[in-house]
């Protein structure tokens, strides 16, 4: 059933929604526009890696990390609660993605663990079916890792955010797709990992953009914050006027 409301009214109805949709749209492109911004900055100020036209050093994952490591090469058991394991679902380019998460118990988790145990300023890099995409843990909760993701741990004179940018841009990911292997199973092996390559600026560099990074972020946090406070309005405003109550209060 729908209100009968006259064509005039309708109009008033739908240029409201369409001032609000306009406004979440402007929102989405903020968001967009920051991605954008931080790729180009990015390039801007360390260069074409192929052309290096910085002279920064160049080297391979190997000489800039302590451990590459991925979770374990069996299907754990999981739970209803506990600690999260993450795998490639739940990671994008500089994102996690935290629907569908899954959980193991604290037993499991002990077992996982044992030998190598992610932490805060880790990158992780997925390499197993979706490969190639990095996010740089910057939480403080435990988790553990599928066999899917590895688990990188910078030198001391890396940035994990630089880093995590390093292996997001073009001239990474491509290396990471070479190096992928397999059609139906695709695998991007450890060794694999190891091999490829970055540009490695002076550390001082590197935190000049993770500083521009987090600011960046900050902006992106308030600008989702806001777009979801836009959307549950957009949502009431639609509830009330296919009720027939949104001129009402107005």
């Amino acid at each position: 059933k729908l209100p009968n409301v006259s064509l005039n009214e309708q109009q008033q109805i739908a240029d409201l929604l369409a001032k609000v949709e306009y406004i979440l749209e402007k929102r989405r492109q903020t968001l967009r526009l920051a991605v954008e911004f931080l790729k180009s900055s990015f390039l801007e100020m360390f260069g074409d890696p192929i052309k290096n036209p910085k002279k920064n050093k160049i080297v391979t994952i190997d000489d800039i990390t302590t451990h590459i490591k991925d979770g374990p090469h069996v299907s754990p058991k999981y739970a209803d609660d506990g600690y999260p394991i993450l795998s490639t679902r739940n990671i994008r380019p500089g994102k996690l993605i935290l629907e569908d998460l899954k959980y193991v118990t604290k037993e499991t988790y002990s077992t996982l663990t044992e030998r190598f145990r992610p932490q805060k300023s880790d990158v992780l890099l997925t390499k197993g079916g979706t490969t190639g995409f990095a996010k740089v843990v910057d939480f403080e909760w435990p988790f553990c890792v599928w066999v899917h993701v590895a688990v990188l741990r910078p030198k001391s004179d890396v940035n994990p955010i630089y880093l995590e940018h390093a292996l997001n841009s073009k001239y990474c990911y491509q290396q990471s797709q070479y190096f992928t292997h397999g059609i139906a199973n695709r695998d991007l092996g450890l060794t694999r990992i190891a091999r490829i390559k970055l540009l490695l600026p002076p550390i001082k560099d590197q935190q000049k953009f993770a500083n521009l990074t987090q600011k960046v972020e900050k902006l992106k946090e308030k600008q989702k914050q806001s777009e979801v406070q836009l959307q549950n309005l957009f949502n009431a405003l639609m509830q009330k006027a296919f009720k027939g109550e949104l001129l009402k209060e107005k």
